[in-house]
């Protein structure tokens, strides 16, 4: 059983025009829901084997301080180039590259790829992953190479203006 956990990035700042897309820093509403979905996901003792973010400061910065309030500790954060605005097929195909001995991801990154690939990957159809949304999908696999011809079920998800958590 594989377990893949898809967080887009927190809210961010246009605020510095000179700034460019991958270094925008989060916003003041970014900077609180973190925090907040970090509990939220305490509160669920979810805590991954591994977290992948992409680099981009604002992915960054939101896995950083998920991480901190579920207990995973911060030096194990994985940054990868291919999380940066990526196509569905590619993160799949990233994902399938996983270690085995890892049964749960956390990938943080940026949509419009995160939500298709909730729906490439899941039962569930999603119209928009927002920030700082969680969504979580469970698979019937024994290896991460099988994501590429497996639908997995959803099994969580939340994000900021919701009431609280969706299953799990």
């Amino acid at each position: 059983m594989k377990t893949l956990f898809i967080v887009r990035h927190a809210k961010s700042s246009w605020k510095d025009a000179s700034l460019s897309d991958f270094d925008r820093p989060l916003n003041k509403r970014g900077k609180r829901d973190v925090p907040d979905m970090g509990l939220r996901l305490k509160a669920l003792n979810i805590l991954p084997d591994l977290i992948i973010s992409s680099p981009a400061n604002r992915a960054l910065t939101a896995a950083k301080g998920i991480a901190e309030k579920i207990g995973y500790p911060l030096k194990s954060i994985v940054g990868n180039d291919v999380l940066y605005h990526a196509g569905s097929r590619s993160i799949i195909k990233f994902i399938a590259a996983t270690d085995d001995k890892h049964d749960s991801l956390m990938i943080f990154g940026h949509n419009p790829g995160f939500t298709y690939l909730i729906n490439d990957l899941s039962d569930f159809y999603l119209g928009n992953l927002p920030t700082t949304g969680v969504f979580a999908i469970e698979f019937d696999v024994n290896s991460w190479q099988d994501l590429q011809k497996a639908k997995g079920r959803k099994i969580m998800y939340d994000y900021p203006k919701s009431i609280g958590t969706r299953n799990l």
